[in-house]
């Protein structure tokens, strides 16, 4: 049994209008509607408002799925087995099955223990903690799966943990697939730089956030990048 939660963070096409006709069908299915065009602050309001309406007691395991990808057969599944059979892991990660470095992405991720945003699940009892302690991502910050990764991966700390015991594990069963860019496209050109350029400001924040947590707690997470950056 699952239920399923759509965050519309910002949406301007008729993504609000479809889900809330498709939860009038399905009871399963529910619309958060969040006027703010943000994935941080989109991530805080499930961890910490969506989820009080709901009994969290039954709920193993939260799967996070971004809306512009496609899941594999059998991907969910997949996901909560592997935390499973890893009573220490708090996230587990799905794969690539697109891009052109989608094998070299991978191996990276695995190496790094860095989950994609695209999809990942976290222990139900992981984002509890979550909760109790508080822990929510500076509102503009790019990389929430980063963030998510340092969280699950610190066990969180605000150091990474040492020892044998995996905290971050993934799937190679849980696959995730996204449209490719085309040379033959003009429109993505403007999306590719865009891309780097958020990339770019990625690392830049992920570092100054990392910088500010050698000093504070988890908890003390800046509530907006602009406060991290004064």
């Amino acid at each position: 049994p699952v239920s399923i939660t759509v965050l519309a963070n910002g949406c301007t096409d008729r993504t609000v209008d479809l889900v809330r006709a498709l939860a009038e069908t399905r009871p399963h299915v529910r619309l958060v509607d969040i006027p703010l065009a943000d994935k941080a602050n989109a991530w805080n309001v499930y961890v910490h408002e969506a989820l009080d309406s709901v009994s969290r007691a039954a709920i193993d395991t939260h799967f996070f799925v971004d809306g512009d990808v496609r899941i594999g057969d059998g991907a969910f599944p997949a996901l909560a087995s592997v935390l499973a059979r890893t009573p220490t892991a708090n996230a587990a990660g799905g794969m690539p099955a697109t891009g052109r470095d989608r094998a070299a992405w991978s191996q990276r991720m695995v190496e790094r223990g860095f989950l994609a945003g695209n999809l990942y699940a976290l222990r139900g009892a992981f984002v509890e903690r979550l909760r109790a302690g508080r822990v929510r991502m500076p509102i503009g910050f790019i990389g929430e799966d980063w963030l998510v990764s340092f969280l699950a991966g610190t066990d969180l700390s605000t150091v990474p943990r040492t020892g044998s015991a995996p905290l971050v594990v993934f799937s190679p069963d849980a696959l995730f697939s996204f449209r490719s860019l085309s040379v033959l496209a003009p429109r993505d050109y403007r999306t590719y730089v865009r891309r780097l350029w958020r990339y770019a400001l990625r690392d830049v924040q992920f570092g100054m956030l990392l910088n500010f947590l050698r000093r504070a707690s988890i908890g003390d997470m800046p509530r907006h990048v602009d406060d991290m950056y004064r």
